[in-house]
């Protein structure tokens, strides 16, 4: 007799339920609205909206294939927004990037990833160049969901890097774009692999370190004004203008004493973090005032800014910040920047959205590089 308990199941062919589910409900990127949401579309209706209670409920139902290609698609939609991180180093030789990087294969082999990984590239980790100092490398991994206990399936996520030559050639830098944990970690691995190989050949100096903006550059309140600059219209020559800060997350510094006015959140220590929403958040009084910078750490800000750059108009949301800096306070946290969202004006729905993102991206990162140097301690 066939155990039914060790049965694989193949989502293909079988919907999963019961404790199956859990491991998809219980997920991040599944909102507690939007688990009510489904409830409330069978006529479902509960007053406490924790996700403690709601996914017991519905565990002890069957989801209908319509709602978990829903959850499913939650999740791949929210996985593949493109994140943003840059890196710098000096360049010392008289040789072009393609001339440097002679082999553009990257021997996954070589680069020193976790032996146990749940995940390897779809094909050949191979640059482009798209000019001689300009080289592109454009992936695709295979993920095997085992974490997922219901979800024992394959899904497919993209990473990029983009090496170049700035500052007159003085400088290379890296533009590292990851979807998920998995190309983050794999980006890592191809920049430590490829300045090693520069620096064996004498392209960069040894004892140069890469560049990069992290939270230990700044002092709190530096740090504190460095994100907020990033709404101030003159950054971008005119192809982002800043219309409002709809969230920030900020929580009390330890390591300074607070203003009276918001000495509550002292609170023996309990509360380690608040979240701002609004239309007018950028109005609040802890933004608008410098007397509560030191005071308070500010982590990550979600404001709304109007484009009109080539071939494009419309709105976006960019999501920019220290990710996770409240809860450990680490000084190596690097910066990130995401578009979150892009609404495109009615004649231009036939503009990719990624391509849209990549350009919004490139113009922030310019200006973040400028103000990095302005507020950097």
């Amino acid at each position: 007799m066939t155990d039914i308990s060790n049965m694989e199941i193949n989502i293909d062919t079988l919907l999963p339920y019961g404790s199956d589910l859990k491991p998809l409900l219980s997920a991040s990127f599944i909102t507690e609205a939007e688990l009510k949401k489904l409830l409330f579309n069978r006529g479902v209706y509960i007053s406490n909206t924790q996700k403690n209670i709601i996914i017991p409920l519905l565990t002890t139902t069957l989801l209908s294939p319509r709602e978990f290609d829903k959850l499913r698609e939650m999740q791949s939609s929210k996985e593949e927004i493109i994140k943003k991180r840059t890196q710098q180093i000096k360049w010392i030789s008289d040789s072009s990037l393609l001339d440097a990087i002679n082999e553009m294969y990257i021997p996954i082999n070589q680069l020193n990833l976790p032996e146990f990984r749940s995940y390897e590239p779809k094909y050949d980790l191979n640059f482009r160049a798209d000019d001689a100092d300009k080289l592109i490398l454009e992936y695709e991994i295979v993920r095997n969901d085992f974490t997922k206990s219901l979800l024992n399936y394959r899904s497919t996520h993209e990473g990029r890097i983009i090496i170049k030559k700035v500052d007159n050639g003085n400088k290379i830098k890296f533009d590292l774009e990851h979807t998920t944990s998995e190309t983050d970690e794999l980006n890592k691995s191809i920049v430590k692999y490829i300045k090693g190989k520069l620096e064996s050949r004498n392209h960069i100096d040894k004892k140069e370190k890469i560049e990069n903006v992290i939270s230990g550059d700044f002092s709190n309140k530096k740090r504190f004004e460095f994100l907020l600059s990033l709404t101030e219209d003159d950054n971008f020559n005119g192809f982002l203008n800043f219309k409002r800060v709809s969230n920030i997350e900020i929580g009390p510094n330890s390591n300074a004493k607070l203003p009276d006015e918001i000495d509550w959140m002292n609170n023996g220590g309990e509360i380690t973090n608040i979240i701002l929403k609004g239309k007018k958040v950028h109005e609040s009084i802890y933004l608008k005032e410098e007397k509560y910078y030191e005071g308070m750490i500010l982590q990550e800000v979600i404001s709304t800014y109007k484009f009109e750059i080539s071939g494009a108009k419309g709105t976006c949301v960019i999501v920019y910040g220290f990710p996770g800096y409240l809860k450990t306070v680490e000084p190596t946290i690097e910066f990130e920047a995401k578009v979150y969202s892009v609404h495109l004006e009615k004649e231009y729905q036939h503009v990719s959205k990624k391509n849209v993102s990549r350009k919004i991206l490139d113009i922030f990162d310019k200006a973040k590089m400028k103000k990095y140097y302005e507020y950097k301690s």
